[in-house]
């Protein structure tokens, strides 16, 4: 589902509510408005991360922009990723995913066109449920996550540098004794959604989760996360459990 249709869906039930208990204008500020953001957090979580939600493949109408958006990207990528899937997910927003694989690093790259603003990371997965990702932008770290995944954003850095920082990170984690593990393409649609899923899963078990995820997209939480993975360890910010 687009992002502007539940958001208009959402706007529409709440002006009925407004016009028919003819509600004050102080409590519109003071109550609706804020019950609007929640509801709208809370619709859009359980939409996205519903059972049945699984990837398909990119419609044949009414994408063709997005597409050319990420295979213009594409001529970004750093020399030796091979891209061997892309599909569509509906979701709040909807997006399209290009997935891509490092021939000779365990590397995973992901260019994401979610039609307002486009994104791309890169991902390491390690032993024992430790992963690196490395982001272009702030949205990356807005989600709580599990203490083994490590994320670091890099807003505006070009492809190649966002995955020379990525593979610096990747070297300091080597070096603290984890150990990289390769996914085949043919792994990769399976790995994705399950670690969505367990995304999901974890923010439901946080109590309050709506209230967090409201306190970090307005915050801007991502900011954290904006320095190498060796210095946020430094600084407190992550720590490594072995």
């Amino acid at each position: 589902m687009k992002n502007w249709m539940w958001s208009g869906f959402v706007f529409i039930i709440t002006f009925a509510i407004i016009l028919f208990f003819n509600i004050p204008a102080i409590a519109i500020y003071l109550i609706v408005i804020p019950v609007l953001i929640f509801i709208f957090i809370q619709g859009s979580f359980m939409y996205s991360f519903r059972e049945s939600l699984s990837p398909v493949e990119i419609p044949s109408r009414g994408y063709e922009q997005r597409i050319k958006e990420n295979e213009r990207c594409m001529s970004g990528l750093p020399h030796g990723f091979k891209l061997i899937d892309r599909f569509y997910l509906k979701a709040i927003p909807d997006s399209i995913t290009y997935a891509f694989i490092q021939e000779s690093e365990p590397v995973i790259c992901c260019i994401y066109n979610f039609g307002s603003k486009q994104a791309a990371d890169f991902v390491t997965i390690y032993n024992d449920g430790f992963t690196l990702t490395t982001n272009d932008t702030l949205d990356g770290g807005m989600a709580p996550r599990p203490e083994k995944n490590f994320v670091q954003l890099f807003p505006g850095q070009n492809y190649e540098k966002l995955y020379n920082k990525h593979m610096e990170s990747h070297i300091y984690l080597i070096d603290q004794g984890l150990r990289p593990l390769f996914v085949h393409g043919s792994e990769f649609r399976h790995h994705f959604m399950k670690e969505y899923r367990a995304q999901g899963d974890f923010i439901r078990k946080i109590p309050f989760w709506t209230f967090i995820l409201l306190f970090r997209t307005v915050t801007k939480y991502g900011k954290k996360y904006t320095i190498p993975l060796k210095r946020q360890v430094e600084d407190g910010i992550t720590r490594i459990f072995r």
